[in-house]
């Protein structure tokens, strides 16, 4: 295989020899335990385009005191805040109740934390409070972004609820569907005068959105008729994304070390949109052809070299799904990117491929290279894989690790009130927030799929 990178940070290349670059084809037909929850909450979601428009966030508070023995989940955010110093203080009565916090607030994927501190509120608006939550999972795009909440619900709680702020059921065939009094088909009416953050479904705009409501999620939209597919999909009249071979495989490969304590997806247009991305190398050409001091000539002559040297990479192969998550095993922090193939050669292309651009990417956004950003962050520990499944998809999974800090140490790194001294370890999930934050700023050209010869095309046009 041809391999021109310039190897521009040696330490984390060295890094990368030592824990090895694992490309390895290893069966993986068996359900994780795992997995077992994320796939739950996608047998809820149609395997339909409207689904698939945005980034699929999913958070799981519970698995936090699974994945961090010791950390005491909070119930009251009103009662959490009046705490003590001496109470939080480790060895106080409430110093598990502060690390559960502070691992909440950097491993969480939840669209809801801005309204946290109206969330003993909620119990008035829809009958529980966001720390009864068990699971969040949103899809979709807005206005019409879908949300479900996972808990073992008081239904007589959260009827009685919806009723006293005009929500009725509409008596729907496929299960409780309640409505407000404008009725089903006009949830995404906005109404700024009856904005209510204590109202999770859309209450921040002053929808009144449908809810279809169980025994153990209440699921919402603004859109009835993604409600109604959501309610297909349950009955067994749609596909769920939990059926498709794609999520089952990329999601059972990254789910064998420990508890998922959030996942972001991302599929169809997103996933397009990340992989057409122009950005590999090319930082130095961008600030050439834009400075006004060049003549013509001079960028003509720098733009030919630039082709000629700077754009000679070995091209990552399109992918059909892109996974990040973070987990937990009892040692180690650990953040998975998983991409999917639909056989092994193009897998085991990306397990090369993508160790190499982890060091050598030059970001458009901060203009420093993605290794160094990795280094800073501990993220030494970082290998790539090959599963697959028999007859199925094949998954390139990069797996980045970093020391898992006891709570102390936890809360010690995540105090921004004091100096923390140097410790060997970094604040859960510091790789994970890396890559979203790449993501949100489209700084993902080392994730591009463009060949040199397109890649030319599109900078010469």
């Amino acid at each position: 295989m041809k391999r021109n990178i310039r190897l521009i940070l040696p330490l984390l290349l060295v890094c990368l020899l030592l824990n090895g670059v694992l490309i390895h084809a290893q069966d993986n037909t068996d359900d994780s335990p795992y997995a077992k929850p994320l796939l739950e909450m996608l047998a809820l979601v149609p395997d339909i385009p409207d689904s698939l428009t945005d980034f699929i966030y999913y958070t799981d508070q519970s698995a936090i005191a699974l994945a961090y023995p010791g950390a005491q989940p909070i119930t009251s955010f009103r009662d959490f805040r009046d705490r003590s110093e001496d109470e939080q203080a480790p060895g106080g009565a409430y110093f598990e109740e502060l690390a559960w916090w502070r691992i909440f607030m950097n491993t969480s994927n939840s669209l809801l934390q801005q309204y946290l501190s109206e969330s003993d509120e909620w119990a008035e608006s829809v009958g529980f409070t966001y720390f009864d939550l068990n699971r969040e999972l949103y899809y979709g795009a807005p206005p019409g972004q879908s949300m479900i909440l996972q808990s073992n619900f008081d239904l007589d709680s959260v009827r009685e609820a919806f009723t006293n702020n005009g929500y009725s059921d509409a008596n729907a065939p496929d299960g409780e569907l309640w409505c407000g009094e404008i009725g089903c088909e006009n949830g995404n009416e906005v109404n700024p005068i009856e904005r209510d953050v204590t109202n999770p479904f859309g209450g921040h705009l002053g929808r009144q959105q449908p809810r279809v409501i169980t025994d153990n999620y209440i699921m919402s939209s603004p859109v009835l008729p993604l409600v109604q597919a959501h309610q297909d999909t349950v009955n067994g009249e749609r596909e769920s994304l939990a059926q498709n071979p794609d999520y089952i495989a990329a999601i059972n490969a990254i789910g064998q070390e420990g508890p998922l304590l959030r996942a972001t997806i991302l599929d169809d247009e997103v996933l397009l949109g990340v992989a057409a991305d122009p950005g590999l190398n090319i930082l130095a050409l961008f600030d050439a052809v834009q400075s006004p001091s060049m003549t013509p000539e001079e960028r003509d002559a720098l733009l030919e070299r630039l082709f000629n040297d700077g754009l000679d990479f070995e091209p990552l192969p399109l992918y059909d799904l892109m996974l990040f998550a973070d987990t937990a095993t009892g040692e180690q922090h650990v953040t998975y990117m998983a991409l999917v193939y639909q056989n092994v050669e193009d897998a085991e292309i990306a397990a090369e491929v993508i160790p190499e651009r982890l060091n050598t990417y030059n970001s458009m956004r901060t203009r420093r290279l993605f290794g160094e950003m990795l280094e800073e962050r501990l993220q030494n520990d970082i290998t790539t894989s090959v599963v697959t499944t028999e007859d199925g998809p094949a998954v390139m999974v990069l797996r980045m690790g970093t020391p898992q800090g006891t709570l102390e140490e936890i809360v010690m790194r995540t105090d921004l009130t004091t100096n923390s001294p140097e410790m060997d370890i970094t604040f859960p999930g510091a790789g994970f927030r890396l890559f979203m934050d790449m993501l949100f700023s489209r700084d993902t050209g080392w994730l591009s799929v463009l060949t040199p010869e397109a890649l030319q095309e599109q900078l010469e046009d």
